[in-house]
């Protein structure tokens, strides 16, 4: 990046002599909630730790609890961590873990769908539980988060890497 260069959005500036590079760029999402699926481990924790880093209030949910609370174990801010179990494939689920998330964090501004199930074998059964929880669920988080944020007056984000 040359320091005539602004980065605009959530970033913070740079230093002028800084290099290009992904260390460099420091986010502020100071006062943000985020919900990330999948986040009590691999990418999905990542991203919570870069959130809450990066001063965000997060809600992570997985299949395992021993993962969700070594992630709160292990947290530089546990304070700003909140755990759930989520079936990502079942409705009820998925209802009563955002409906906590948002409890819990008091509102949703940010929701990263990470979570994938991955066909694991070429047979029906595995695609339909795939297809099941990678795009019905990630359908079925979005919906309730979703709902009002044209209303609000601050900006909301919708991450999937589906």
């Amino acid at each position: 990046m040359r320091a005539s260069e602004k980065i605009h959005g959530p970033y913070a500036e740079t230093p002028d002599n800084a290099q290009n590079s992904r260390e460099d760029i420091v986010f502020d999402f100071t006062g943000r909630k985020a919900i990330v699926t999948g986040g009590s481990r691999g990418i999905g924790r990542a991203i919570a730790e870069k959130f809450i880093h990066s001063g965000a209030r997060v809600s992570v949910c997985g299949r395992s609890e021993a993962r969700s609370l070594d992630f709160k174990a292990e947290c530089s801010s546990p304070e700003n961590l909140h755990t759930s179990i989520c079936d990502l494939s079942d409705t009820a689920s998925i209802q009563g873990y955002v409906a906590a998330a948002a409890d819990a964090l008091d509102g949703i501004d940010i929701l990263v769908n990470n979570v994938s199930a991955f066909a694991r074998s070429d047979t029906e059964e595995d695609w339909i539980a795939a297809f099941t929880t990678d795009v019905l669920g990630t359908w079925r988080t979005c919906k309730r988060p979703c709902r009002g944020w044209s209303r609000r007056r601050t900006p909301r984000s919708f991450i999937s890497d589906r």
